[in-house]
């Protein structure tokens, strides 16, 4: 009898850091039992390093394509670079999709993908998309992750859109699962492609042993500041509203933002709250680790999305998540995803509205003044409903099933 762990390999684009729901999806699965592969594309030396970090030791990570200068091969650095900004000027002149508008070397990856001969795939990101879509072409079981609305944002208009669009109407009603990161993105994308089985709601929560890791319960997020972090600091991300909102913001404030910043854009936000009361401090990226006790040390987390697309109007970010589990109030504009999220915890996140910096500004100020910061308001919220042990049993049991 052949006791064999099935084999999953899961397929995404980027780096562990940052893509969070492959490295607790593949953790978890391998800790269950079975055999767990990555699949993914490396670009950068010191990412790749950190990826380890974050995945059990039995998780198999392998870089398919590794664009990393001085480690990649000609092929990869050079042939794959170039047949993509091939593939963009093509979009940009003539209006072609193609599939290297989203991904580097998909026929590479697709051929590493069979050979694996897995029992399952999981697939995420527009990588995912493609790769899984020439794998259920084979016959194949795959699932997919769907983090974003891939089709639904559109704001580059260099972004495969219609090619998109055309493999999620063929491959959303052959997978063995789907899943998504919001009851509000799972109802729209069953309406939109006519499934009749929902996406299972997979929260972007993260472990409450994070909690005890980061010691953060030992920490009482202080009045009059707030915090903002993401990968990279820069426009068209909710900050210049924020900036205008602070002018009406009487209290001072400190106002807090992580990640790599311009040195230009650094200039401007600074530049914005000259004259006001408030300062801006700025702060490296840091390891996911040393992010919960980070922000935990702020009154106020912001989770400044926008609405102006679908698929950023129909998530619940691991951010806004992040800020719920740190014992941060929370601003948030008024997505459909972010307002499902504040049903959960109306005490504690502000709803306001994206266009309206006087809303901001007067959330702001009642948050500051008026907001629930002992951990009994969310903490049995955030074990219960959104953090990932609330998930894993979701997970599991759609693999499973998958794998019958």
């Amino acid at each position: 009898m052949d006791n064999k762990p099935s084999h999953i390999v899961i397929v995404t684009g980027q780096h562990m850091v940052a893509n969070p729901r492959v490295w607790k999806e593949a953790n978890t699965l391998s800790r269950a039992g079975y055999s767990v592969s990555i699949l993914t594309v490396n670009y950068d030396a010191k990412k790749a390093r950190q990826d380890s970090e974050l995945l059990d030791p039995a998780v198999r990570y392998r870089a398919v394509v590794n664009l990393t200068k001085g480690e990649s091969s000609f092929s990869d650095f050079y042939l794959a670079r170039f047949r993509r900004k091939l593939a963009f000027v093509l979009k940009k002149y003539f209006d072609l999709d193609s599939t290297r508008l989203l991904t580097y070397r998909p026929v590479k990856l697709l051929d590493a993908a069979l050979k694996e001969k897995a029992d399952l795939y999981i697939c995420h990101q527009e990588t995912g998309m493609i790769i899984g879509h020439g794998l259920l072409g084979k016959g194949l079981k795959v699932a997919f992750d769907v983090e974003d609305w891939y089709s639904r944002d559109y704001i580059n208009p260099l972004r495969a859109v219609k090619l998109l669009e055309n493999i999620q109407s063929q491959v959303f009603p052959q997978a063995a699962y789907l899943s998504c990161p919001s009851r509000t993105m799972s109802e729209a994308l069953a309406a939109a492609y006519g499934l009749s089985v929902k996406p299972e709601v997979i929260f972007n929560g993260f472990s409450i042993q994070e909690n005890l890791l980061s010691k953060s319960g030992d920490i009482v997020p202080r009045k009059d500041s707030m915090v903002w972090f993401s990968q990279v600091i820069g426009p068209g991300r909710g900050l210049e509203t924020l900036a205008e909102a602070l002018h009406s913001v009487t209290h001072p404030m400190e106002l807090h933002l992580a990640g790599e910043v311009d040195p230009a854009y650094r200039a401007e936000m600074e530049s914005r709250l000259s004259g006001t009361p408030h300062k801006v401090f700025f702060h490296d990226p840091m390891p996911h680790r040393e992010l919960l006790p980070f922000i935990s040390n702020f009154g106020i987390g912001l989770a400044l999305e926008s609405y102006e697309t679908e698929s950023r109007d129909t998530t619940i970010s691991n951010k806004i998540l992040q800020y719920v589990q740190a014992g941060n109030c929370v601003i948030a504009t008024n997505t459909r995803g972010q307002m499902e999220l504040a049903l959960y915890l109306p005490n504690r996140v502000r709803v306001v509205n994206q266009d309206d910096p006087l809303d901001w500004a007067k959330g702001i100020e009642t948050l500051n003044r008026d907001c629930e910061r002992e951990p009994s308001s969310f903490e049995k919220v955030f074990t219960q409903e959104l953090s990932w042990e609330a998930q894993e049993p979701k997970l599991l049991d759609l693999v499973a099933k998958a794998l019958a």
